[in-house]
C-alpha cells in the first residue's frame, strides 16, 4: 500500500472549553535545583523568628477580611511538634494569634506546613489604613530531641492576594482544601532565600511585643542540605517543590487541574 493512501480518522471538534489557561512565562518543563538549609537542634525547643513589613491586604471571598499566611516545607529525621505565634500591627493596634500544627509530620521525608489568619479590613474605627499591616512577625516553635536534623525550603510570610480568591466563588473550595494544600495554596514566594524573612534562631521568646523594627539579633548560620527540585507550573508560572525521592508524597501540584481550585 502506498504511503499516500493511508488516512487517519478525523478528530471531532471541541465540545467544551476548560476554565484553566496556560501562562506565557513557563511551559511546565523548567526546573530549579536548590539546596535545603539545615539546622541541628541543641535545645528541646527551638524558636524561629520570621518577619515581613508593609503588607497590603486584599479583601478575599467577599468576607471583609484579608489573610496573612505563613508556610514552607520541612524535613526531619526525628519526631517533632510545631506551633506558631503571629504578632502584627495595624495602625497603632497590636494583634496576636496562636496556632498548633496538628497535621502528621513525616520522618525522613518532607512535610508541607503553615497556617493563615483572617484579618478584618473594613474597620469602622480610627484606623486610617486598615488594609495595611505595618509588620507581621511569626514565631515558629519546634519541640524535639536535641541533635535533631531539620531542613527547610521555600518559607515565606505575607498576604494572600490571588485574584481568583477575590469574590466568593471559591470560598468553599478554599476552606475545604486548605489543610491538604498548604502552603502553596497561599501563593507566597517560595523562591526567595530563607534569610530574607528569617530574623533569628534561638530560645523561645517570652513575648513577641519586643520585636519592633529596631530589634537586633545575633547572626546565625545554616548548613547546606539535600537537593530539592522546584518545577515550573505552566498555568500559574510559579516554581513549586516536587519530591523527587518519594513521588507518592506529593509536595505540590496536587490541586492543579482540579475543579474549583485554580492554580
Amino acid at each position: 500500500m502506498k504511503q499516500q493512501d493511508l488516512r487517519t480518522y478525523q478528530r471531532r471538534g471541541v465540545t467544551r472549553t476548560s476554565g484553566f489557561h496556560t501562562c506565557e512565562e513557563t511551559t511546565g518543563g523548567e526546573c530549579l535545583v536548590k539546596r535545603s538549609q539545615v539546622l541541628i537542634t541543641q535545645e528541646p525547643t527551638t524558636s524561629f523568628i520570621f518577619r515581613t513589613n508593609n503588607i497590603e491586604l486584599v479583601e478575599l471571598f467577599d468576607s471583609g477580611n484579608g489573610i496573612i499566611a505563613f508556610g514552607g516545607y520541612i524535613f526531619t529525621n526525628k519526631p517533632i511538634h510545631i506551633s506558631f505565634k503571629l504578632f502584627y500591627r495595624i495602625g497603632k493596634y497590636n494583634f496576636e494569634f496562636q496556632k498548633e500544627f496538628l497535621e502528621p509530620i513525616n520522618i525522613n521525608d518532607w512535610t508541607n506546613i503553615g497556617f493563615h489568619k483572617e484579618v478584618k479590613i473594613d474597620y469602622e474605627s480610627d484606623i486610617e489604613q486598615p488594609s495595611t499591616v505595618h509588620f507581621a512577625i511569626v514565631e515558629m516553635l519546634i519541640d524535639c530531641e536535641p541533635d535533631t536534623t531539620l531542613e527547610f525550603i521555600s518559607f515565606d510570610v505575607g498576604a494572600i492576594t490571588k485574584p481568583e480568591f477575590i469574590g466568593n466563588a471559591l470560598v468553599v473550595s478554599f476552606n475545604q482544601k486548605t489543610a491538604m494544600h498548604i502552603p502553596y495554596l497561599y501563593y507566597l514566594d517560595g523562591e526567595k532565600p530563607l534569610e530574607s524573612t528569617l530574623l533569628n534562631i534561638g530560645k523561645k521568646l517570652k513575648s513577641l511585643v519586643i520585636l519592633d523594627q529596631k530589634s537586633k539579633f545575633p547572626k546565625f548560620s545554616l548548613k547546606r542540605g539535600r537537593i530539592i527540585v522546584l518545577k515550573s507550573c505552566n498555568r500559574c508560572g510559579r516554581f513549586l517543590p516536587i519530591n523527587i525521592f518519594n513521588e507518592l508524597n506529593t509536595l505540590s501540584y496536587s490541586l492543579h487541574c482540579k475543579k474549583r481550585a485554580p492554580c
